[in-house]
């Protein structure tokens, strides 16, 4: 049985750009946790031990929030990889509003990053911050494209 026009599309370049980006920021974002727990559990000792209990108690609930942010985000920037394309407009949509929330991310921490004043340990981070935000928009740009937006809303099962 052939496959549906729309299936046989060809993606515009922003969707594969928007996709592959996608991709690359699930791997990151799954890739940074495990350093960021490595990371907390060094710092439970200087951040904890003794201190009070509210104290230790509001760190442990800040990284532990921190944690669920990233893998949240990993796991969304996959499945937004995965969904993008003809017949689903609501993922393109969602994908736009990930990609700036991302990228405000970015600023942020870029951002915090270059307040702390650490010189080029903090400039490497805040660089990355930027590269990333800017990655972000393009991304989201190229989403908001005529032809991306053509794209999503074409039907699955055109020409079936």
């Amino acid at each position: 049985m052939p496959k549906p026009a729309a299936a046989r599309q060809a993606p515009p370049k922003s969707v594969v750009y928007s996709r592959a980006l996608l991709a690359a920021q699930a791997c990151l974002w799954a890739a940074a946790v495990v350093p960021a727990v490595v990371i907390v559990a060094f710092s439970l000792r200087s951040n904890v031990v003794g201190r009070t209990a509210a104290h230790g108690a509001v760190f442990i609930a800040a990284c532990a929030a921190a944690l669920l942010v990233m893998l949240g985000l990993g796991a969304l920037s996959a499945y937004l990889a995965a969904n993008l394309r003809p017949g689903r407009p609501g993922i393109r949509q969602t994908a736009v509003a990930v990609e700036f929330f991302m990228a405000g991310l970015g600023v942020l921490g870029a951002y915090a990053e270059a307040s702390l004043g650490a010189g080029i340990v903090a400039g490497i981070p805040a660089l990355a911050g930027l590269i990333g935000a800017t990655l972000s928009v393009t991304a989201a740009i190229g989403l908001l494209s005529k032809a991306a937006r053509a794209f999503a809303a074409a039907s699955r099962h055109a020409g079936a």
